[in-house]
């Protein structure tokens, strides 16, 4: 059975996302205006949960067949925790942004600068 990662590009003013194989190849993309302006953590947390879903919907892969998801964030990073301390252009200040990742998809969530 084939298992896919997710690999994720938030900013400012974008989130891209991509799917990719066993073989390391993309095999579906998506791109969203992230939400930026907003005021909370979760506004943006929101941009990135749909791109997620839409990307697993419309790609046609099973959500069990997801293995991981990573993402790349601007900012000061804990990566061993998924927190992010600082963010110049998101609103997230400490933000444990692996365990609502986690929780929502039921597997391993990883973020870096």
């Amino acid at each position: 059975m084939p298992k896919y990662h997710i690999c994720l590009d938030v900013g400012g003013t974008k989130v891209l996302g991509a799917i990719f194989n066993e073989n390391d190849e993309i095999i579906f993309r998506l791109k969203k205006r992230s939400n930026a302006k907003g005021s909370a953590s979760a506004d943006v947390e929101a941009v990135i949960i749909s791109v997620v879903e839409e990307m697993i919907r419309d790609s046609g892969i099973a959500r069990e067949d997801v293995k991981a998801i990573a993402s790349c964030a601007p900012g000061v990073i804990d990566q061993e925790h998924g927190i992010v301390l600082f963010t110049p252009n998101l609103p997230w200040r400490d933000y444990d942004i692996a365990s609502a990742m986690k929780e929502r998809f039921g597997v391993p969530f990883y973020i870096g600068n």
